[in-house]
Order: C-alpha cells, then structure tokens, then sequence
C-alpha cells in the first residue's frame, strides 16, 4: 500500500489530499483515516497503477474488442479513434466504431 501512496501523492501536494479527505469526513480524524485506507486498498485491489500506465484510449480498445462486448450486442466492433488539441491545449479523444450486425448474417 505504500506504493499506492507515494503514486497517490506524486501528482498532488500531500497536505491537498489529507484534507481532502478530512472534509470529506467532517474532520472526524478516525474516519479520515479508514476512507485513506479503503482507497489505498481499492487502488491496490483494481490495478490502478497499471491500468492508468496503459493509457485510456488501450483500455477503450481492449473493451470494445473484447469478446463479450461483441457477443453481447451481436455486433462486430471496430474502434477508431481520433485525438484532438483543442485552441485551449486540452485532448479530446473521439471513438468511432465501424460495426458489423451479425444478426443478419
């Protein structure tokens, strides 16, 4: 979990976080400290350092190619994808998907 922490951190000032998480308690300091502990576990529990090292737009493509998500909806996915600068320097991605109905076949 310390690792959790200092990536946590690493972005933020520290000081930014605790009180973060102590307004969210209504400084009750016990409480504070469990809602620190349940987010360092789910972060450690969910992957959280590996999944936001993939990139957003790897997830995306793992989703939509995923076998499930093509069963599910009967259909066959594939993704585009386009990123945009916008005039204020912010990304936007744009998905696009190019699908098959298998239902006709």
């Amino acid at each position: 979990m310390g690792a959790e922490l200092f990536y946590l951190f690493g972005r933020e000032n520290p000081d930014v976080i605790v009180l973060r998480w102590l307004r969210a308690r209504k400084w009750h300091v016990p409480h504070a400290v469990q809602f620190m502990m349940d987010t360092l576990k789910w972060r450690h529990e969910w992957g959280l350092q590996r999944l936001m090292g993939k990139g957003e737009s790897d997830l995306i493509k793992e989703e939509c190619a995923s076998e499930h998500l093509s069963e599910h909806h009967k259909i066959e996915i594939e993704p585009h994808f386009d990123l945009l600068i916008d005039h204020a320097n912010q990304i936007r991605a744009r998905l696009d998907t190019l699908s098959v109905d298998r239902t006709k076949q």
